[in-house]
Order: C-alpha cells, then sequence, then structure tokens
C-alpha cells in the first residue's frame, strides 16, 4: 500500500509539468497561427491552470513581433499585445494574492 502511495506522488508532479508545458506550447502555437481573442482566451486559461505570468508576457511579446505596428491613436505605441497580456498577468497575481490569503 505505500508503494502505491510512493509511485503516485512520483507521477503526479511530471503529468502537472507536461501539462503547463503543453499549454505553453499551445499558447506560442495560437500566437502565430490563432485570432488574437483565442490567444488571450488561451492565456486566461493558461493564468487560471496557475502558470507562470511571465509566459504569458513572453507570448505577448511576441505576438507584437509578430503584428505589432503603431497605433495612432495611441500616438505610435506598438507594445499592445505585450501590455495586454502585462496586464492579464498582473490582474491573476491581484487575484491569487487576495484569494489565496
Amino acid at each position: 500500500m505505500a508503494y502505491a502511495t510512493l509511485s503516485s506522488s512520483r507521477t503526479k508532479a511530471p503529468s502537472l509539468f507536461f501539462e503547463k508545458l503543453f499549454l505553453a506550447a499551445a499558447l506560442f502555437l495560437s500566437a502565430a497561427a490563432l485570432p488574437w481573442w483565442l490567444t488571450t482566451l488561451l492565456a486566461v486559461i493558461y493564468l487560471a491552470e496557475e502558470g507562470s505570468v511571465i509566459v504569458v508576457i513572453f507570448a505577448g511579446a511576441f505576438m507584437d513581433a509578430l503584428f505589432g505596428v503603431p497605433v495612432l491613436s495611441l500616438h505610435g505605441f506598438s507594445f499592445v499585445y505585450t501590455l495586454l497580456f502585462a496586464l492579464l498577468g498582473g490582474v491573476t497575481l491581484f487575484l491569487r494574492d487576495r484569494l489565496y490569503e
């Protein structure tokens, strides 16, 4: 019985690692291939699954590198996706801090 408990605790951590890795890879692939709103939805799902905020910010920077153009109404600001995903990460950190108290 103790052996089953030991083996199940060993297999739980790698599966969580691979789940986060799969979601991060899907986030970057969706940034290149899917519309922005689906990528944003996937970023929210990734953050809800206890994903890293820095990965989401890098995905926003990746989207800006691919599709970013200066927006005249924002006085030439061209990092819209990075700012959006950084705001998502900030809200996530704020909510995690408040909900886990």
